[in-house]
């Protein structure tokens, strides 16, 4: 749709349905949903474990595999351009608002993996020794992958 203002040409390539699409609804969930958060063992799920590792306890250590991922040390610049490039080019070619969110869960789904595969990008403390002993390695987060593999995300309907 193309709009005169004066001398100003408005053409709207679909940012007002985008707009419109947040503003009428939650339009993304992402982390540990109730589809992915049950557990093979069946002793815990991994919301829980999430959560306690995200937040750490008297006995483990914070690792943040969430919000740092996108808050810390200007990752949220890299993201925020990234997510801008992407709704530019979506919005560009004229795909509908939830084309766009799904390809914006895609994207911050895969920024999540990327920490869990560089240990919090470097930044997570290491596996005391006994949990190293036990995994045979110190790869903090991952002992079968239960917890990174539930990382998900949902586009409202």
């Amino acid at each position: 749709m193309q709009r005169e203002h004066g001398e100003v040409e408005y053409r709207d390539l679909g940012l007002g349905e985008l707009v419109k699409f947040f503003e009428e609804s939650k339009p993304i969930k992402i982390g540990v949903l109730s589809s992915t958060a049950a557990r093979e063992d069946g002793d815990s799920n991994n919301a829980e474990i999430g959560f306690l590792n995200e937040f750490g306890t008297s006995k483990i250590p914070a690792r943040s595999w969430l919000f740092a991922t996108f808050l810390s040390r200007g990752r949220i610049d890299e993201v925020a351009a990234s997510i801008k490039r992407g709704f530019e080019e979506d919005i560009a070619h004229g795909r509908e608002p939830k084309k766009v969110m799904e390809r914006f869960g895609q994207s911050l789904v895969a920024k999540i993996q990327e920490a869990f595969d560089s240990e919090g990008f470097g930044e997570w403390e290491p596996n005391a020794p006994s949990t190293q002993d036990k995994k045979g390695r110190n790869s903090p987060l991952i002992d079968k992958g239960w917890l990174m593999k539930s990382v998900t995300y949902e586009v409202a309907q």
